[in-house]
């Protein structure tokens, strides 16, 4: 991120802009551009009732739109980049295109003009006298405009963010627009015109300063440069050719898009004003996109060796946009020095290794480069690396050397004489390059180089890099040093009854020259022959060890040899089989590499995939991946040489290919399609020897498909052909990704009801609906209350809790429940019944989102067959139901027992209260106020054994009640 601040584009005084190592542009007022921003018809990715651009509306007619009615809101694309807009004097100028209706005098619209960014929002009102219309005359369209104050310094429209002008409209004097009385109404609207507008060539538009080019950028590189690698300011006239191609890296875009920009053009001037390059930029040249929001590239530009001055040049991008604007985007100048050296290994710049070995000698040839334009330089070479007194370094040249003109080379040799014990040895040889020149009369370091080689320790002898190719060595299916990288098993095509060409390339590892025994491990059969790849000789089996000698080869390089196989001719024997190569160092035997590769015989016709609905790797179609269908498109090719007949070719079906089905059942189930580019399907194809043709194969699979990679067959047969008819089999692979996790709970045995104290074995089945492998763990508990579940237990028995699920597979379990020994008869407890995935089988964990438990309510009823028990149990276990009515039986006992003695009292009460009659009324003469209360009820007067004597008939006590 701090790298493409560095190399944002600054304006420079006058309309120029250079890289500059600022954070942000600078913003001052002659580097902004004046900018007309007209209101088009509406836009549907901009949104809004009009749209905001530099490009002005010449077709599409007039638009417009009542402000008076509704507030019209006009709006910019979405900025591609940051835009800094600045006013004129802080103001943002307005014209618009519009008329002020009414019906009768005096009425007046004020406009209200809303300039919006981001949250940031500025206005400005005008007010404008209606014109009156009649019936015979309207009223013109007129020409209105308005300024909004916006900062003085400016303000920012954000990327992606869009600028939005909103016009509204309040009228006056309209307040009677219904007057009553068969009056007519008063009619008066404000409206705005935009787009193309008749009889005008203006618009209705905005005016600000901006620059929408601004973040534009432009850099100069070495060939083959990322943007972070920065600029190359230093260049030399005779520097090697790939440091003579000066890289130019540029991206031009507008705010407002790519429709903003109408021409680029790249300019290198020399120091004497001579135009090196002149270049329009467009998508016609290899490098250069043309998108929808910017033109950006690379255009790469070699100059010749020695034709250009030393000096300054100057490098710059001009582009114009569409509304006439020129803007200079301005490179740092580059130097074309004078004095300059390049310092490489001998073998080339790629060459950045260099090999040691115990008591040997390294010899390092160098090369000198005098890259600048002229003038004589005298070398000194220092080897930089601290190397103790057991190592003898030199040059062949200890006095240096002399380079003396511009692209004038020399060949200095470093010689490294190793001591027995490599433990100390540096990791890295650095060698200077110190260049000096006369300048002005004196001597002067003009120019230095310096040239770093990682130092590798190595044997005398070593195992070697062996690596397999086709033919033409533009494929390489394996190597000794990366082997993983390869596919081995991808078949490599081997024409049945000739021998088809492979390249065997073995590079010498080791410190000293060597040669190289070949066994063949595997050859399935075939014949192989190895031929020398320069002399065409045939290498000849040794018959004392049973090996293929090489020649000897120097150290570090190459041996090209030449495998010919051909494949065995037993009709029998696989197509396809794995062909295994040791390579051992003579030397030392036990320094040995091993290459291999997938051979498949062909009998004059085969078949590729060369493009899949997911691509890489092509054969092999992903169903997650390929969202629109799995499908490939198919070359066959009739391989056959020795004719000129066309043969029909038969392509059978996969569903109905019996090596699939041998392989899966159910791969007859799935559904394929082979089609030609129309959509028809296409059972032959006829072809000429050597011609080839395309078909898809489109590749449908049933529902309920096992995740794995699955391996099919494609067969090509010869058609009306029965004895050994020419054939080919072309394998593909579909995977066949994870689904959701899925269970399913369902009871095997079947219901029965449980006894007090009894266990009950229920089986049940866990189905898993997935396609893949599932770990489940299964387990039961109580789920009614806790006080219903007191006393009972459940258990899973047997099998365990964790069970293994095949894919679309079941598994069975036993769950055990045992009831109490007080358990009451009718009782009803539910047990619940879980499956929960884990882990899928070999894949890790579960995600959250792929988990679906299942699980199954059972109910358990109890029956008790003895009477005497279920009673026993219903008392020492008095359900809910049944300890309620023991309570409500008991208070009704109580308050029987209760309502008898009331009773009781109440007529002792009476009888007393009878008897004492006309006591009270002479009590009551002699004092109102002194009397007796009756004795309370229950009370130690009322307990004397003859209280109950007096009978009373039930009609006299409902009386006294």
């Amino acid at each position: 991120m701090v790298m493409l601040l560095a190399l944002v584009p600054v304006s420079s005084p006058g309309g120029a802009f250079a890289l500059q190592e600022i954070p942000t542009p600078n913003r001052v007022s002659a580097q902004m551009y004046d900018y007309q921003i007209f209101v088009a018809s509406p836009n549907s990715t901009a949104g809004g009732d009009g749209f905001l651009t530099t490009d002005e509306p010449q077709s599409g007619g007039q638009r417009d739109i009542v402000v008076s009615e509704q507030t019209a809101q006009f709006k910019s694309p979405r900025m591609l980049t940051d835009l800094f807009v600045e006013g004129y004097n802080g103001l943002v100028r307005i014209k618009m295109f519009h008329t002020v209706e009414a019906s009768n005098p005096g009425v007046n619209a004020t406009y209200t003009f809303t300039l919006v960014s981001g949250g940031s929002s500025w206005s400005d009102t005008v007010r404008i006298e209606a014109c009156e219309r009649t019936l015979l005359s309207g009223c013109p369209v007129l020409e209105a405009s308005a300024e909004i104050s916006v900062p003085a310094d400016g303000f920012d429209i954000d990327e992606d963010e869009q600028l939005v002008l909103e016009i509204s409209a309040d009228m006056e004097g309209c307040q009677d627009q219904n007057p009553g009385n068969g009056l007519p109404s008063t009619d008066c609207t404000a409206t705005i015109f935009f787009n193309d507008i008749e009889g005008t060539s203006d618009h209705t538009k905005l005016e600000f300063k901006s620059n929408a080019l601004s973040e534009s950028l432009l850099i100069v590189q070495r060939d083959g440069a990322e943007l972070i690698d920065g600029s190359q300011l230093e260049w030399y006239p005779n520097d090697s050719p790939d440091n003579r191609i000066m890289q130019f890296r540029f991206q031009v875009e507008s705010s407002f898009g790519r429709f903003d920009i109408n021409s680029v053009r790249l300019s290198l001037v020399d120091p004497s004003g001579i135009m090196k390059v002149d270049q329009a930029l467009s998508d016609s040249l290899e490098g250069v996109d043309d998108t929808n929001w910017a033109i950006s590239g690379i255009y790469d530009w070699e100059y010749s060796r020695g034709s250009m001055t030393p000096g300054e040049y100057f490098v710059s991008l001009e582009v114009t946009d569409i509304q006439g604007h020129t803007i200079v985007i301005e490179h740092e100048d580059l130097v074309m020095k004078q004095f300059g050296v390049s310092l490489l290994h001998g073998d080339g710049v790629e060459r950045s290794v260099e090999y040691i070995a115990p008591s040997q000698i390294t010899v390092i040839p160098l090369q000198l480069q005098h890259r600048g334009s002229s003038g004589q330089l005298d070398i000194d070479l220092q080897v930089i690396t601290n190397f103790n007194s057991n190592w003898n370094v030199s040059f062949d040249a200890p006095g240096g050397y002399i380079l003396n003109e511009g692209g004038a080379i020399v060949n200095p040799i470093l010689t490294i004489e190793s001591p027995q014990d490599l433990r100390n040895a540096p990791p890295q040889l650095v060698i200077r390059a110190v260049g000096e020149a006369i300048v002005d009369g004196s001597p002067e370091i003009v120019a230095t180089e310096t040239l770093y080689l990682d130092l590798e320790k190595v044997d005398t002898y070593a195992s070697p890099f062996t690596s397999i190719w086709n033919e033409n060595r533009t494929q390489q299916f394996d190597n000794s040093s990366r082997h993983d990288s390869f596919d081995t098993s991808t078949p490599r095509f081997v024409e049945d009854g000739e021998f088809t060409v492979f390249i065997m390339e073995i590079w010498n590892n080791g410190f000293d020259e060597d040669e190289f025994r070949i066994d063949i491990l595997e050859r399935s059969k075939a014949i192989i022959q190895i031929v020398d790849n320069d002399t065409g000789v045939v290498i000849v089996e040794d018959l004392n060890d049973g090996t293929y000698h090489t020649d000897s080869i120097n150290r570090h390089m190459t041996e090209v040899l030449q495998i010919r196989v051909k494949p065995s001719g037993d009709r029998d024997d696989s197509d396809q089989g794995l062909i295994r190569f040791e390579v051992a160092s003579e030397g030392n035997s036990s320094k040995i590499s091993e290459v291999e590769f997938t051979i498949q015989r062909t009998f004059g016709v085969r078949a590729e995939p060369v493009f899949d609905c997911d691509s890489v790797p092509l054969g092999t179609v992903n169903q997650t991946s390929c969202s629109d269908g799995m499908s490939m498109r198919i070359r066959v090719t009739n391989s056959i040489s020795d004719s000129s007949t066309s043969t029909n070719w038969r392509l059978i079906n996969p569903a109905d290919l019996q090596r699939n089905i041998d392989s899966d059942e159910t791969y007859s189930q799935w559904e394929f399609k082979i089609v030609d580019n129309s959509g028809d399907s296409i059972p032959y194809l006829t072809l000429a020897p050597q011609q080839s043709g395309e078909v898809t194969l489109e590749i449908d699979p049933p529902d309920q498909v096992e995740m794995d990679s699955h391996i099919l067959y494609l067969r090509i047969i010869e058609a009306d052909v029965e004895d050994d008819p020419a054939y080919f089999d072309m394998q593909f692979i579909v995977e066949i990704g994870p689904g959701n996790v899925q269970l399913e709970i369902v009871q095997v045995s079947a219901d029965a009801p449980i006894n007090a104290g009894e266990e009950r074995d229920l089986v049940f089945r866990v189905k898993n609906l997935g396609n893949q492998p599932q770990f489940v763990y299964v387990d039961v508990d109580c789920s009614s209350s806790s006080t219903v579940c007191t006393g009972w237990d459940s258990d899973i028995r047997g099998t365990g809790n964790l069970l293994t699920i095949e894919a679309y597979g079941q598994e069975d379990f036993t769950v055990e429940i045992s009831s109490p020994s007080n358990a009451r008869s009718g009782e009803r407890v539910e047990f619940t019944v879980v499956a929960e995935p884990q882990t899928l089988a070999g894949q890790g964990s579960v995600d959250d989102e792929q988990i679906s438990s299942a699980n199954l309510v059972v109910t358990m009823t109890v029956e008790i067959p003895d009477i005497i028990t279920a009673l026993m149990n219903e008392i020492v276990n008095p359900s809910p139901t049944m300890l309620l009515v023991f309570i409500v039986a008991l208070v009704t006992i109580v308050l029987g027992v209760q309502n008898r003695r009331n009773r009781r009292r109440l007529a002792n009460l009476a009888y007393e209260e009878m008897e004492d009659e006309g006591d009270e009324d002479d009590d009551q003469e002699v004092d109102e106020f002194d009397f007796e209360l009756p004795a309370a009820l229950g009370s130690e007067e009322d307990s004397s054994g003859d209280e109950f004597e007096i009978e009373f008939d039930d009609d006299d006590i409902e009386l006294l009640e």
